[in-house]
């Protein structure tokens, strides 16, 4: 056994020698003087020339709605301590155009994409959320920034920069400057965190897209001021955001003294001009697009019954109706089970007629369903004066009473509200939803001593489709779980006339 080893270690031996003559030989061969390194990473393989349609796809395509940006410019001369000085300069501005090369910069810094998994922004995100969007406003257009294909999509075609100058701190730079830049934030959007905590969250994030952007700008001799929102409603609405999206902060853009733009730069008004045309050559028949019904959702500052609330809001997402959620607080609001509310707008800023339909969402008390409610009696009263369609889920019939607006209708809700609803001349139906012209109310997943839960939400569910269906002009159908079938407001006075 020995001999074996030593015979083996010395072949080890020999070729290990034998392999050290050779590279020898071969360097002095070659002249190569130089000493090995290491072997690093593998070098990716050489692409071949091939056509675009057949060369890998490194990141989405833009849509034939969208504006593609300029490539960013990844690497600059400039440095993070000469952009400071720059912010804190503030020299004197020029409200000339900002072009689209500077666009594609500033808004590839503030929430651009870094790597081609897309996974990678300048702005570190909690898990990945990315809750933000950013929205451009130019004297003509307004745009939505993709950041995954680094474009432009096309929201609206016209100027809201004095609409929003009025939302946002009515600061005439807002008016001046030809580009302005609004940060939005998807409160659904951030994951795993408390409810409380999911506005600060997002609004962190803003704050951060909104210093590389301010940053971005110094270094390119661009001025940049910021400006908080005041008015989410209207903001939300003149950027066609959904309900749970709250704009943050808008940014306006302008020029410094003694400037001047990339030499043959395309602004970012002829470029909207161009892909509007296009969009119009390619679809000279496209129907006008029908704008999408708004309900705003009237809610108590606490303790909201949230399963009524959700299975409402569910079927009005899926319906792609715009929705707004009204409480006399902006603070996120408790939910009766474990849940949350973010309401997007104050009571107090409601406007009746710009508003299709109101819904009526209450709490887990029996008493004083909204903390403000002489204010939420007036807003109900006059938007059955307006006739507006009005729906009320569970114990909030009370407020149709209380408005002394439901004189010989059909009601229906818990069986606690009867008595109410009857002194104020309302026919109380006991069904589990009522339509009745402009009013049509249901009882809530609270009466779980009278109604199997799955039947609650089940209700609640056809109350809501009932509410679009009767805005489309069409007649509720799907009756069946003990509801009367609606009645017009012919049929009701021909009622009415008979019972005289």
């Amino acid at each position: 056994m020995r001999l074996k080893n030593l015979t083996f270690n010395n072949i080890l031996r020999v070729i290990f020698a034998f392999t050290l003559v050779l590279s020898i030989q071969l360097i002095a061969q070659n002249g190569d003087s130089e000493t090995p390194s290491l072997p690093g990473p593998p070098s990716e393989p050489t692409r071949t020339s091939q056509p675009a349609d057949q060369q890998e796809q490194t990141q989405p395509a833009p849509s034939p709605n969208q504006v593609t940006l300029n490539q960013p410019e990844t690497d600059s001369a400039a440095t993070l301590t000469s952009a400071f000085r720059s912010v804190a300069a503030k020299g004197e501005k020029v409200y000339e155009p900002i072009v689209m090369t500077e666009i594609s910069q500033l808004l590839w810094a503030g929430y651009g994409t870094i790597s081609n998994d897309q996974m990678l922004r300048p702005v570190e995100s909690v898990e990945n959320g990315y809750p933000l969007e950013l929205h451009v406003v130019t004297e003509s257009n307004v745009f939505r920034y993709i950041p995954q294909t680094h474009s432009l999509e096309i929201v609206s075609s016209e100027d809201v920069r004095r609409k929003l100058m009025l939302a946002t701190q009515k600061q005439r730079e807002l008016l001046d400057s030809k580009v302005l830049i609004t940060i939005s934030a998807s409160l659904d959007k951030v994951p795993n965190a408390n409810a409380t905590y999911k506005r600060k969250i997002a609004y962190i994030e803003a704050g951060r897209a909104a210093q590389n952007i301010s940053l971005q700008a110094a270094a390119m001799n661009l001025a940049s001021q910021s400006y908080q929102v005041m008015d989410l409603s209207r903001v939300r609405s003149l950027l066609n955001l959904n309900f749970q999206a709250e704009p943050v902060i808008t940014i306006a853009l302008s020029r410094l003294k003694g400037s001047t733009a990339p030499e043959e730069a395309e602004t970012i008004e002829s470029a909207g001009s161009k892909q509007a045309q296009q969009q119009t050559q390619e679809q000279p028949q496209q129907p006008a697009k029908i704008e999408p019904f708004k309900f705003v959702i009237i809610v108590p500052n606490d303790r909201v019954i949230e399963q009524d609330f959700f299975a409402v809001t569910e079927v009005l997402a899926s319906s792609g109706v715009k929705v707004e959620v009204a409480s006399s607080t902006m603070e996120t609001i408790r939910g009766n089970w474990q849940g949350s509310i973010v309401p997007t707008m104050l009571l107090r800023d409601i406007v009746v007629n710009d508003f299709d339909a109101f819904v009526l969402i209450g709490n887990s008390l029996v008493r004083n369903q909204f903390d403000n409610e002489p204010m939420v009696v007036n807003i109900i009263r006059e938007a059955y004066r307006a006739r507006k369609l009005i729906g009320a889920v569970g114990r909030t019939p009370l407020i149709l009473a209380y408005a002394d607006i439901i004189e010989n209708y059909r009601i229906t809700g818990e069986l606690s509200v009867r008595k109410q609803v009857e002194n104020a001349g309302g026919i109380f139906t006991n069904s589990i939803v009522e339509v009745d012209e402009d009013f049509v109310t249901a009882v809530g997943t609270e009466s779980a001593n009278e109604y199997e839960t799955a039947e609650g939400v089940l209700a609640v569910n056809r109350f809501t489709r009932s509410m679009i269906t009767l805005l489309q002009g069409k007649e509720p159908q799907g009756y069946g779980l003990g509801e009367s079938q609606p009645r017009s407001r012919r049929q009701r006075e021909m009622d009415n006339s008979i019972a005289e």
